[in-house]
């Protein structure tokens, strides 16, 4: 008898809570994106969480979804990291990334 095992560390609900908490404060203090929805997705085709697919030859790109039980912890970890990356390199450039974190923080409590 063959058994499998699938070991994954379950998404953590306030680090979920966290990173819209972010995105609501990187969106509130800029003037390029026109909806959080689109500023979500810009982010997602900056960090290459998306599929990339060919129609009539030419090559197109869609955002992945980050839903809470297909991605885990670990996972979640590694997208938030490159999202505050490119938040502060494309959306708010010359922000600390210390001082976003602290400010989503502050904003939490």
């Amino acid at each position: 008898e063959c058994i499998s095992v699938e070991a994954k560390r379950p998404r953590n609900i306030g680090h979920h809570r966290k990173f819209f908490g972010l995105l609501t404060l990187v969106f509130n203090n800029q003037e390029i994106y026109p909806s959080l929805e689109v500023l979500l997705y810009e982010l997602k085709l900056g960090i290459g969480h998306s599929m990339k697919y060919k129609v009539d030859g030419e090559t197109r790109e869609y955002a992945l979804s980050m839903d809470f039980f297909r991605m885990d912890q670990v996972e979640f970890e590694g997208f938030y990291n490159r999202a505050i990356d490119w938040l502060l390199a494309k959306v708010i450039p010359g922000t600390e990334r210390e001082s976003l974190e602290t400010e989503v923080l502050e904003m939490a409590r």
